[in-house]
């Protein structure tokens, strides 16, 4: 039958299934799903204007352009990493699909999107211990203590 990969193309496949799995975890999931909610609806939930440390944030979110870069520019280094977006093995330790540079610039890119998930639950435990909840009710919304038990995971 047709293939869509060659057999001699294998290691495409998996620099690309690298690269999808880290996009869309590191570059959506986390951003969008937990900051980019959390910096809209905590500070509602709370009764609060803003979150506590604005520059904090400021700094959380220009971490994301700058480790995003870093990790799409694994795509183009010499012949990618092939190593799974898990980065367990068999894939990772295979000699023939597994390029160093490629996997530099892979853990370089999720150490600055990890570096702004972490500030960014910094400034949500925050905002919640220091502004409280609407009318001091500890009890109150689901969503904020899901939101603090998610950042101090």
């Amino acid at each position: 039958g047709a293939r869509m990969f060659a057999v001699d193309c294998v290691a495409t496949y998996n620099v690309l299934f690298t690269l999808h799995g880290l996009a869309m975890i590191f570059m959506f999931l986390m951003p969008a799903l937990f900051s980019g909610f959390g910096n809209y609806l905590l500070p509602v939930y709370v009764g609060s204007a803003e979150v506590i440390l604005p520059r904090i944030n400021a700094i959380s979110y220009f971490l994301l352009p700058l480790g995003s870069v870093l990790l799409l520019h694994s795509f183009i280094a010499e012949f990618g990493a092939a190593v799974g977006w898990t980065m367990y093995a068999p894939l990772s330790t295979n000699i023939m699909t597994m390029n160093t540079e490629a996997v530099d610039w892979i853990i370089l890119g999720l150490a600055f999107l990890g570096t702004s998930s972490i500030l960014g639950s910094i400034n949500f435990v925050g905002t919640v211990i220091f502004q409280g909840c609407v009318a001091g009710n500890k009890s109150g919304v689901l969503y904020v203590w899901a939101i603090i038990f998610t950042s101090l995971m």
